[in-house]
């Protein structure tokens, strides 16, 4: 029986964030993220000296990015179970 994804039906407001698995030739979701960010930061070096006068000068220091996802969801049977997700 060939398996059948329709989003009006399987997905759980997960538009964020999708998880997929490739089943033969098809691609098919498995788990949907309810919330996710990403924050990037970007430390500072302070390159001030009698030369730059009455302003600041800095250079890019070392770069930093944490991802979060809350909440992966998978609550159907077969393809979208949660015995796959976990496999």
């Amino acid at each position: 029986m060939a398996v059948i994804y329709d989003s009006t039906k399987d997905t759980i407001t997960g538009d964020k964030l999708m998880l997929f698995i490739t089943e033969g030739s098809s691609v098919l979701p498995i788990a949907f993220g309810t919330s996710c960010n990403i924050d990037i930061s970007a430390d500072t070096i302070d390159t001030s000296n009698k030369m730059s006068g009455n302003w600041k000068e800095f250079l890019t220091g070392q770069l930093g990015y944490t991802i979060a996802s809350e909440s992966m969801l998978s609550m159907k049977d077969g393809h979208l179970s949660f015995k796959a997700l976990k496999n």
